[in-house]
Order: C-alpha cells, then sequence, then structure tokens
C-alpha cells in the first residue's frame, strides 16, 4: 500500500453501511489514501459499483492470519454499524495500537475514549471529519492504544469465565457461602 489507508473489515450488509463509509471517504478528496475493504456479504456489488473509479482496494475475504497485517499498515479501522456488539476488528485494532472510527453501537461507546483511541461518530458529517483527522495525523496509531483494550486480555477475561463456569456449576450460586 502506497501512502495512507483506512481499513474496513466485516460483513458487506446493509447494517454496516459500508456505502456511507465510502460515500464520506470520497468525499475526502485525499489523493494520497486509499481505503481497504475486507469482507464480503450481500452488498458486493452494490460496494463494487460505488467504488469504481476511487482510490478504492476490494480485498474480499481476507484469512484470519492475514489481519494483523491490514490493521498495522491502517492509519484507522473505521466502522459505522447501525447496531453492534463488540466486533473483535475493533479489539484487533486497538491491540495493533491503530485507532478506530466508529458509532457508539454496543460496546463500543464504552470500548473508544474519543479523540485518544479513536473517534465515536454518529452523522456521514462526522465521520469524513474523523478519516480527514486521521489522515491528517491529528489521530495516529501509538503503543499507548494498544493499552485500553487491557480488560479484554486472556489473564483477565479467562479467570472471570471460570469463576461463572464454577458459579453455574453450583446451580447459580456466586460462591460456596451463598445460602
Amino acid at each position: 500500500i502506497e501512502g495512507s489507508a483506512l481499513l474496513y473489515a466485516g460483513r458487506l450488509e446493509p447494517e454496516k453501511r459500508v456505502l456511507e463509509i465510502l460515500r464520506a471517504f470520497h468525499t475526502l478528496g485525499n489523493g494520497h489514501a486509499t481505503l481497504l475493504i475486507a469482507g464480503d456479504g450481500t452488498q458486493r456489488s452494490s460496494v463494487e459499483a460505488a467504488a469504481r473509479g476511487l482510490p478504492v482496494r476490494l480485498l474480499g475475504d481476507v484469512p484470519r492470519s492475514e489481519v494483523p497485517s491490514l490493521l498495522n499498515a491502517s492509519e484507522a479501522v473505521v466502522l459505522f454499524s447501525v447496531r453492534e456488539g463488540l466486533p473483535t476488528v475493533a479489539l484487533e485494532a486497538l491491540a495493533c495500537g491503530t485507532p478506530v472510527i466508529t458509532t457508539a453501537a454496543g460496546d463500543l461507546r464504552s470500548l473508544i475514549r474519543h479523540g485518544e483511541t479513536g473517534y465515536l461518530v454518529s452523522s456521514p458529517s462526522q465521520l469524513e471529519l474523523a478519516m480527514r483527522d486521521v489522515l491528517d495525523g491529528k489521530l495516529r496509531a501509538a503503543p499507548s492504544i494498544a493499552t485500553s483494550i487491557a480488560p479484554y486480555d486472556w489473564r483477565e477475561v479467562g479467570p472471570r469465565i471460570r469463576q461463572a463456569h464454577a458459579a453455574s456449576l453450583r446451580g447459580g450460586r456466586g460462591n460456596d457461602d451463598t445460602p
């Protein structure tokens, strides 16, 4: 990839609003940036049509082993979903120190610290502004971003899962002392 890159990685479905990401990217008019789109879905042909003539690379389905390279090669991951849970790609991006531009859907609102680990946006104009800020270097990939996901580290999550499993085996009681 020459120049700067923004990455969308996920399903190409209406609720992901990839076409809106494309429109905002097109409005930027930044000739030195490429939008990478990894994924497949029912809107593939619409995304292909909207991307014609733009500095966009449609990568299709990308093997899991190649995702870290894409994340590290990108200035930011861009998500503009109507609804989300906690997308793995957001956690993976942050683990790489890559900022995430996203809506406040699902758990993303508690994961992203606006202006520090990414941008929370709610409109196409905010999306465009956030992409412009990243491409202008106002928010860059940094090792400090990776520390933001420490609560999701397996060393933190694993013991909580074991506790929940043990509690379910005891009939849902929180500990052995609970009547």
